[in-house]
This record gives structure tokens, sequence and C-alpha cells, in this order.
């Protein structure tokens, strides 16, 4: 067939119009095209005498004549490794026999002449795959062996089912009873007492509380990992990296405020063995008060109220920039709180440079991408005068609001880093202004309701009395305070004394647990928006 190629290329026979590029393939395709013999739709072109004559030629020049590819050796793909050296073996075509049947090493440094037949190769393989079922006494290579394999594997897989179907009304009936198993080995924060109960294990409950606190300080989720990889605090697992997933499980796990939920997940069938979180498809169980509580349950709901607001922040993108408000930023406070007061988008914080001076402003988004087609009138606020004006409305409201009095107290202790003495004078003046809140709602019953008078005289007596025990209480702390303790103490009586003359710093920290949201109403006014829903309006100088 070369031949001819080569020979019809020297005569610049074309092959299509233009084309003489003759070669073995399209001398191949010729003869061994069948409508040249003729058909409806071809006239014949060649006789089939001629034809026969072609195929037994070719025939007789094949030298694959004889192979049958239907063989086991042709589906082999796995490589086959030499015993002696480790090289590859191929399967080498036997000029006696005009066929591939026998594997030799490809190896010119291997000492011996490695050479396998088919037949020895296949034998091997064979033997190698045979599985032997002791208990039925069948072998895999044997004939008929499927049938009965298949039997017995239908049996053993309906045993299977069965033994299945027992466990999992075990489970079912243990979870009505409200039994709640634990895995202590990935579970931080508890570990399994001499009863055989859940207790805590105080080093890994601070960590637990740890988390929770600075949450709720406003640290996002990276930031929380990074301090926790900073002290060196092992994850569940122990290991030193912390992902966000297990502190989201930690975050969100009900398990550390005492109560279980049974059947969160659950196994689609015994024979893959697949588990799916479980939305509804089986009954889940709620058990309360399972076992000693490391996170109480309010701090757990604020938590959780938490994720949700921030999980469904608004989506507002700026123009140019390659992040979006909407993410969770712990970065900055105001970066969430701050709102216009016009359009309501959220402001973002700006730093403006003029003459080599850096000043830091926070500007209206929808001002800062369109101009004043969506926003006339919104300001652009400097952060300093900001941060005076949030605290001022914090300070004025604290001594209306025994919550937020609390508050402010906790921020103290925690910044002044108070001594016990000092602590306790504290929680007396809270509790003396909760007394005070308490006494004048009373009196303002004594009018209205008075079939329970009696009931409301006897209250406001318990009051006075419990006012005047802390104030001498107050008294004798006093009494014994001295000159070193009393500037701390001036520190923390600024909490009822409004601070008129040392105002607090902003603390991004104190302003997330307290505050809802700012609104910027014009140049020289903002609203601020408290959590329990108490407005101030507050000039900004």
């Amino acid at each position: 067939m070369l031949n001819i190629s080569g020979l019809l290329n020297n005569l610049h026979i074309e092959y299509r119009p233009g084309t003489t590029g003759w070669n073995k393939a399209r001398i191949k395709r010729i003869l061994e095209n069948k409508k040249y013999l003729g058909d409806e739709d071809y006239p014949q072109v060649i006789s089939e005498d001629i034809a026969l004559r072609a195929d037994e030629i070719r025939e007789t020049r094949n030298k694959q004549k004889g192979v049958n590819k239907d063989e086991l050796i042709y589906h082999l793909d796995a490589q086959t490794i030499c015993p002696c050296c480790g090289t590859v073996m191929k399967r080498r075509f036997d000029p006696r026999t005009k066929i591939h049947g026998r594997w030799k090493c490809q190896s010119n440094d291997c000492r011996k002449l490695v050479a396998i037949t088919d037949e020895v190769m296949l034998s091997d393989i064979t033997e190698m795959l045979d599985v032997y079922f002791e208990e039925q006494g069948i072998h895999s290579i044997e004939n008929g062996s499927e049938f009965y394999i298949t039997v017995y594997g239908s049996i053993a897989q309906s045993e299977s089912e069965n033994i299945s179907a027992n466990v999992k009304w075990g489970k079912e009936q243990a979870a009505r009873e409200g039994n709640v198993s634990f895995h202590y080995k990935n579970f931080l924060g508890y570990r399994k007492g001499n009863d055989g109960n859940p207790e805590i294990v105080p080093e890994e409950a601070e960590t637990i509380r740890y988390i929770y606190e600075r949450f709720l300080a406003g640290d996002s989720h990276q930031t929380i990992i990074s301090k926790l990889e900073c002290k060196n605090i092992l994850t569940p697992g122990g290991k030193v990296k912390w992902t966000y997933g297990t502190l989201h499980s930690i975050l969100t796990n009900e398990r550390y405020m005492g109560d279980a939920i049974i059947n969160k997940t659950y196994t689609v069938d015994c024979i893959s063995k697949k588990k799916k979180r479980n939305n509804g498809e089986r009954a889940k169980y709620y058990v309360e008060n399972n076992h000693p509580a490391i996170i109480d349950r309010v701090t757990f709901g604020k938590v959780q109220e938490e994720l949700a607001r921030r999980s469904g922040l608004r989506k507002v993108k700026q123009v140019g920039t390659k992040t979006e408000l909407g993410k969770y930023s712990s970065k900055y406070a105001l970066t969430e709180l701050l709102v216009c007061g016009e359009c309501g988008t959220p402001y973002r914080r700006c730093t403006w440079t003029a003459c080599g001076n850096k000043r830091i402003v926070w500007r209206c988004i929808s001002r800062l991408d369109y101009g004043k087609k969506r926003c006339h009138n919104s300001p652009t606020m400097g952060e300093e005068e900001l941060h005076r004006a949030i605290m001022s409305a914090i300070q004025t409201v604290a001594m209306q609001n025994t919550n937020l009095l609390q508050t402010l107290k906790s921020h103290i202790v925690m910044t002044v880093k108070c001594d016990d003495s000092e602590d306790k004078k504290l929680e007396i003046k809270v509790r003396l202004a909760e007394i005070n809140e308490e006494f004048q709602k009373a009196m303002s019953l004594v009018s209205v309701d008075e079939n329970n008078n009696v009931m409301i005289e006897q209250r406001l007596t318990e009051l006075i009395i419990e006012r005047e025990t802390l104030n001498k209480e107050l008294a004798k702390y006093v009494e014994n305070d001295n000159a070193s303790v009393q500037s701390k103490i001036n520190d923390i009586d600024r909490l009822t004394d409004i601070l008129e003359n040392q105002p607090m710093q902003f603390n991004d920290e104190l302003v997330r647990q307290m505050l809802q949201c700012v609104v910027v109403e014009s140049k020289d006014r903002i609203k601020v928006i408290f959590n329990d829903g108490t407005e101030i309006d507050q000039p900004v100088q």
C-alpha cells in the first residue's frame, strides 16, 4: 500500500480536486470500501472476483491473522511488573506463531530472561482473584459459583437490614426516653465523669466562655481564631489550626447551655452507611437540662441573635471598591451602626488628605457612589466629633436605665482592674439605682390599685429597709478606704455622676453591646438608638 501511494503521488494523481497527498490509510479505505462493487446508489467499478482476490492478499499480509480480540488478555489494563528488576513488562510479538503471546521484561540489565505466556499470566491472575467462601464451600472462579454467591449475598443483605432495623428501633426508643449520647473525644468542655454522666472540664470551659465573650464583644470569627491560635489553644480535635466551621459549631451548639438535640443526623441505609443532616425526614427530640451548662441561656440566646443579625446584613457596595458592606467586620463598630438619616445607607470610614494632613471622616456610601442623585443632604461627619457625641449620649442614658448602668459597670471593672471591695461598692450603687426605680413605680401604683395597697405598702417597706442597709454597708466601705484606693473609687464613682468632668473614651466593644444604630440627621445632630429601644437626640460639637 505504501508503494501504491508513492506511485500515485509521483504520477500527480489527485485524491480529491487539488489534493495529491496519497498515503497508506487512503489506499486502505479504498480497498475496504464495498461501494465500488455497486449498489442502488453507485454504479459498479470493480468486479467481485478482483475484490475477493484483493481481500485474500490483504489477509495473508496481515501479521495479526488469527488474533481473537475477545480474549481476556486484551482486557488487562494494569501494568505488569518484572519480578526480578521491577521494570514494566510488555506483550511481545512471537514471529513463529504470528501472534502476541508472550510477556517479556523491557530492561537490558535484567539478569534473567523473564518471559511469561498468556496462559500462565491469566492463570496467575485468576488464582490471585479467587475468593473462597469457607462457610458455603464455594470458590468464586468455579463454574456456577456466581449464582450461589448472588443467592447467599441476598440472604446476608436481608440479615443486615433486619439487624439495622432492630438497632434503629432501639435508638428511637432511647431518643423518646431522652437518653443523650456524648462523643467526648472531639467535644471541647466536657468529659465522662465517674458516674458515667458528662462533667465540665474547667480549663476547656474557660476557652468556651472566652469564645462566647469575644463574639458578643464584637469580634469576628477570624479575629477570635487568631486570638485562640496566639494563645496556643488547641481545637476539640487536638489541632493547632482552628477553622471557621469548628468555631461556628461551638457558637451554635446547644449542649453548652445544658440542653441536647437528639437525631441531628441519620444514616440513610445500612449498606452505604451514608449520613445526612436531619431536615425533618426523621423525628427530632429536644432534651432540656440534660447536663451541667457552661454558658447560661441568656448569653447563648444573645449569640444566636447576633449570628442571625450578622448573616442578614444588607449588601451595599461602593463603586470602585472590591469589598461590600454586608459581610460583618469587627474592625470598626460604626461600620455597621452608623447610617444616613436621609437614604438609610450605611456610612463608610474614609481618610481625607489635604496639604499633607490626614483626617478621618465618615461619609454616606450612596453619596460617595452617586453624588446628590440619590442622597441630597448627607453630611460628612468627623470621627472624633462622632465619638464624643456617642459617648456623651451613653453617659446621659446610663443613669436612666439600670441595665445600661450595669453594662458600664462591667466595662469599667474590666478596664480599671478593681479589687473586690471596689467591685462590691459598685454593685451596691447599681442595686441602689434599681431600688429607686422600683420604689418610684410602686409609689405610682398606690393610688391606682387600691385593692393591692397592703401588698404595695409592704413592698415599699422592704425596699426602704434594704436601701438603708445598703447605705450603711456602703458607708463602711468608704470609711475603710485609704488614699491609694480613693483614686480608683473616683473613676468608678464617675458612673453615678454621669462623668461630667471626665468623659469616657470611645470603645468599640462597649458601643456594640449598647447601641442598635446611630442615625445621622444633620451636620450637628445625631440620633442614638439603644438596644432596648431608647432613643436620644445628641448634638455633635
